[in-house]
């Protein structure tokens, strides 16, 4: 079994998308021969991403994991800091559903290096 992980640009084309999947049940598949067939994905994860990150000029330690999309974020203004690691919430768990029991797990780096990052085990490109 795979994952296959989708970027919108927008979270009403995301919402649209996960909507008509759900509501029809497959999407069509082309092949390089032009003969069709029906896939029946189901759609198991929705995760939002940062798009605004802390500006502050000494963010330090001060995070707090964000109710809503699950985001480590920073105390006194409530944005993400940049290059840290986010594991967000699945949008399609309950929100009170503890952490060992969710079905999907995912880690992401966003917002480039501004803070600093590194170190062994760091991911490269920040």
């Amino acid at each position: 079994m795979k994952y296959v992980v989708l970027e919108f640009d927008s979270d009403d084309e995301a919402d649209s998308f996960s909507e008509a999947l759900n509501a029809v049940g497959y999407v069509l598949s082309a092949s390089e021969k032009s003969s069709m067939w029906k896939v029946y994905p189901r759609v198991k994860g929705i995760f939002r991403k940062p798009s605004q990150f802390c500006e502050c000029a000494k963010p330090g330690e001060k995070s707090v994991r964000g109710a809503k999309w699950g985001w480590w974020i920073h105390r006194d203004c409530g944005k993400p800091k940049r290059g840290q690691w986010q594991h967000p919430r699945n949008l399609l768990d309950p929100i009170d559903l503890p952490a060992r029991e969710r079905a999907m797990y995912l880690g992401v780096v966003e917002g480039g290096k501004k803070y600093g990052t590194g170190g062994p085990g760091a991911p490269k490109g920040l």
